[in-house]
């Protein structure tokens, strides 16, 4: 198959003519599936043109793509509101040739990257290497004296130092200028205030004779009118009132005036509403005096997820953004955008969820549906073909779910007494903390027993409690297949990691879950599946789950297992069946995002805590969802390519060995597959000890028989001497 597209280039009257590149009519658009049909309107060719680049893309065997040909074409720019342009076209009837190395036109554009389509990159020219850190110092350094000048001409007064007139008005006493706006013009006071009627949180300059300085519109006496989007109110208040709007460029004093027009209703509408519907998030319901704007909220939350800025230090730069100097007005607001930022991630949270619009109210929302969750698990009636349940048994593992469950004892939480309310109770991650505390409580004097011969913190320190802490930590249940963060999965630690919490928090997360296939991957699993049945019986039925009529398999993460003793196999995920390459590890890059949190969250209260970690584990998962498709295909590509290699590699290696014994291990393997609790394990070694005075002895036994065979050693120093040597030698280096 052959698929054509094109790309368009740059003003060709920038660029020097290429030969046999010009025409001066462009065919009309025809766009594939999805896009808009139909002809494109043209302008006269004496307007600028543009290069459209078309190439052609040829599929081979084995379904790479591969570059065959690639031409250019000169077209006129269409008009301000023509048809979108034509990228796309729908490919030719006939396959284009096998070519190698592809005919490239001798027109082509070297300064045109390779464009990437489906995976697919089409490059007309090889790529330029990167300049080094070193290389691109020594091209700035000749000009660093330019950039230097240049930076400080920006500052000044630039072309009005000969010039001080209004650039809008031709007024003589222009002295001020918008740090924000992208024409930095010189203007009078009355000019510059036209252009700001609606942009009151601009920072303007005042510029002296011998020095500048910062000034505002507020200082200007500029007003800004609340209510009405022209700005003009029949009914305003008689004073305006100062407020103190806090924005991505720092903090601002505005002259608000409200509007106190009736509505039909009978009602003004409430000043709160009034700064919500500029874009102004109120720090109090009654008689606000200080605003954040919502692209200041949006600035830090995002700040929050990537980089964990805590919103002390977000709080502290926005006042160096403000005045760096140390003289200008202090303010006092952090306590209000705390505040303001805690209602700020519910209410987005709601939004993004789509619970905004219910009919039944926000308060309706149900548990855990605030989460993003992992569209490549099995969802039954959502991602699963309608028989599914007839699946054959050596296919059904498609449909398995895969579930990893593990604690983190770095977000800890103080106690310090705080009384708060919860936002949203068990609304997303963190379960419902009520009925959690209580089932802890109930079942905190459970037994857990070790008969492992590795010693498991996990067991060990179940009971440990550090004085001072609320939590000592975080237990977590995430899919093991794409390592997302389970629903109603995630609960604080009173006391270590007792089974009572990861029960509650694996069950929580399974309620409602239809689908009766289970692999479990848990660093304790060996002992904490063995009394789980018997355990979740004493339990409230809400969180039980129908074992009877489930399958469930249990497995130790690949890590974690290596510190396992013998008779632990069947807990590999290197030798349990139908699992792929999972490894069960997948809980660490979660913890390791969450943990650069623990300084934020280690004196919230918990519920606001639990919020703040929801939010984190959402955009978590939101931002796995947008890796998934392209992480998903490269997983493909590498298992297709080691497929063949460890077949082949699987095949040399079994035909060094005689059929029979093939088939001895092989009913070995199966037998143990049947019954491993049993049955010899054949993916274990026989243990066989040996100390160096016996290997000294067999060596002497060896030496002593060829002796007495008349086979004399060819050098003074024997074979038994000469390795005791040896090894004598290497343990004192």
């Amino acid at each position: 198959m052959d698929l054509k597209f094109q790309t368009q280039d740059s003003d060709v009257h920038s660029r020097k003519r290429r030969r046999g590149a010009d025409t001066d009519i462009m065919p009309p658009a025809r766009l594939v599936s999805g896009f808009r049909h139909g002809p494109s309107r043209m302008i006269p060719a004496t307007r600028p043109h543009r290069i459209i680049q078309t190439y052609r893309i040829s599929s081979q065997p084995g379904g790479r793509m591969k570059h065959v040909a690639a031409r250019q074409t000169t077209l006129p720019l269409r008009e301000a509101h023509s048809d979108p342009p034509n990228f796309i076209t729908p490919p030719p009837m006939a396959p284009a040739a096998d070519n190698d190395h592809g005919e490239h036109d001798k027109t082509q554009d070297s300064e045109v990257p390779g464009i990437e389509l489906g995976g697919a990159v089409a490059s007309k020219a090889p790529v330029r290497r990167s300049k080094t850190a070193k290389e691109r110092l020594e091209e700035f350094l000749p000009n660093r004296q330019r950039f230097a000048d240049e930076l400080i001409r920006y500052e000044g007064l630039r072309e009005a130092v000969d010039d001080r007139s209004c650039a809008s008005c031709n007024a003589q006493d222009a002295k001020y200028r918008c740090h924000h706006c992208s024409l930095h013009w010189l203007l009078c006071a009355d000019c510059i205030m036209k252009r700001h009627r609606f942009l009151p949180l601009h920072q303007l300059e005042l510029c002296g004779a011998k020095s500048h300085s910062n000034t505002s519109l507020h200082d200007l006496g500029a007003e800004f009118q609340l209510g009405h989007a022209s700005g003009e109110c029949e009914f305003p208040t008689l004073n305006t009132r100062k407020i103190v709007v806090v924005d991505s460029f720092g903090f601002h004093l505005v002259n608000a005036r409200f509007c106190q027009c009736v509505s039909e209703d009978g009602d003004i509408l409430p000043q709160w509403v009034q700064l919500l519907r500029a874009g102004w998030f109120p720090s109090t319901i009654a008689h606000p005096e200080s605003a954040f704007t919502f692209d200041v909220l949006d600035l830090f939350c995002e700040l929050n997820f990537q980089a964990k800025t805590n919103l002390y230090d977000f709080y502290k730069t926005l006042l160096r953004i403000t005045d760096n100097s140390g003289l200008g007005h202090r303010y006092h607001l952090y306590r209000q955008m705390t505040h303001v930022t805690r209602i700020w991630r519910h209410l987005q949270n709601l939004k993004r969820a789509e619970r905004i619009h219910d009919p039944a109210g926000v308060a309706a929302t149900g548990t855990a549906a605030l989460v993003v969750e992992c569209p490549a698990c099995p969802h039954p009636d959502r991602n699963l073909p309608e028989d599914w349940e007839k699946t054959s048994e050596d296919d059904i593992w498609i449909y398995f779910l895969f579930l990893m469950m593990d604690a983190n004892f770095r977000l800890r939480c103080r106690d310090r007494g705080l009384a708060t309310i919860a936002l949203a109770p068990g609304w997303a991650y963190f379960v419902k903390e009520g009925p959690y505390l209580k089932h802890v409580k109930k079942h905190a004097k459970q037994e857990q027993d070790n008969s492992c011969t590795a010693q498991h913190s996990a067991i060990a320190k179940a009971n440990l409690h550090k004085e001072g802490f609320i939590a000592s930590g975080v237990g977590g249940v995430f899919c093991a297949r794409h390592a997302f963060a389970r629903p109603s999965g995630f609960g604080d630690l009173q006391k270590g990691e007792k089974y009572c919490n990861m029960d509650y928090l694996l069950l929580s997360t399974l309620i409602g879950f239809t689908l009766m296939l289970l692999l479990i991957s848990y660093d304790i699993a060996c002992q904490y599946h063995k009394n789980f049945e018997k355990r979740m019986k004493t339990y409230r039925s809400r969180i039980q789950f129908p074992l009877q009529e489930s399958t469930v398999r249990w497995a130790i993460p690949k890590k974690h297992f290596q510190v396992h003793g013998k008779d632990h196999a069947h807990f590999s995920l290197n030798v349990v069946r139908k699992v792929g390459r999972t490894h069960g590890e997948g809980c660490e890059p979660g913890w390791a995002h969450l943990n650069g949190l623990y300084g934020q969250t280690l004196e919230m209260s918990l519920s606001y805590r639990h919020e703040v970690l929801d939010d984190h584990l959402g955009s978590y998962n939101w931002q796995k969802t947008l890796l998934l498709c392209s992480q998903l295909a490269k997983n493909l590509i590498e298992a297709q390519k080691q497929a063949e290699i460890q077949a082949i590699s699987f095949q040399e290696f079994t035909s060094t060995f005689d059929p029979e014994i093939i088939t001895t291990w092989q009913e070995q393997v199966e037998a143990w597959y049947a019954d491993p609790t049993v049955k010899p394990n054949p993916f274990e070694d026989d243990a066989h000890t040996r100390s160096i005075n016996d290997v000294r002895k067999k060596l002497a036994e060896s030496e002593a028989e060829e002796l007495s065979a008349g086979i004399l050693p060819p050098s003074e120093v024997s074979p038994s001497v000469f390795i005791q040597v040896g090894l004598e030698l290497e343990e004192q280096q």
